[in-house]
């Protein structure tokens, strides 16, 4: 699923969401409880929200994380703004390491599977799903990229996090 810049039709499936949604709401995010198909309670409560201050303007912003393309249908990205972590997860005998960054292809953060090869000559790598990664640009996070970066982390319960970026790097550098 390819994700776009918020616009009108974001707004329209926040509004028409169905309880089978893959994606949440920043509502839901810091409501536990609310699930995407209680759209009448959301609204009652936005009303008497702006009924005890009329001069509140809403927002409604869509965010979350979701499951990204499989690979048959996006077997390559552009990762900018990147980094690269070595994590140690539960249950799992080795480190392994896992691009983060900003996928330009799909407009979206992105955090990868661990990482089997990579290129320092073409800044190339591929990870465990068979998805190749391709690095451009500055090693830095934009807020994509990190937050899912984090999300990420806690979701698969990674500890002992490594940021090794400015070893791959000098190793592109030196190419």
């Amino acid at each position: 699923m390819s994700r776009r810049p918020y616009g009108p039709e974001q707004a329209s499936a926040i509004a028409n969401a169905s309880p089978t949604d893959t994606t949440r709401t920043s509502v839901q995010e810091h409501s536990p409880g609310l699930q995407l198909g209680m759209k009448n309670e959301l609204e009652n409560k936005l009303e008497m929200l702006q009924a005890a201050n009329p001069e509140l303007k809403l927002l409604a912003v869509s965010g979350g994380i979701w499951a990204c393309s499989p690979v048959t249908q996006r077997a390559q990205l552009i990762l900018t703004d990147w980094h690269v972590f070595e994590v140690q997860r539960p249950g799992r005998p080795m480190r392994t390491r896992h691009f983060a960054g900003y996928n330009v292809t799909d407009r979206e953060g992105r955090a990868s599977s661990a990482i089997v090869t990579f290129d320092v000559a073409t800044g190339r790598g591929v990870t465990v799903s068979g998805r190749v990664y391709e690095l451009r640009g500055r090693t830095d996070f934009n807020a994509d990229g990190e937050y899912v970066w984090h999300r990420w982390l806690e979701i698969n319960s990674a500890m002992d996090v490594v940021d090794v970026t400015d070893e791959i790097k000098s190793s592109m550098e030196q190419k």
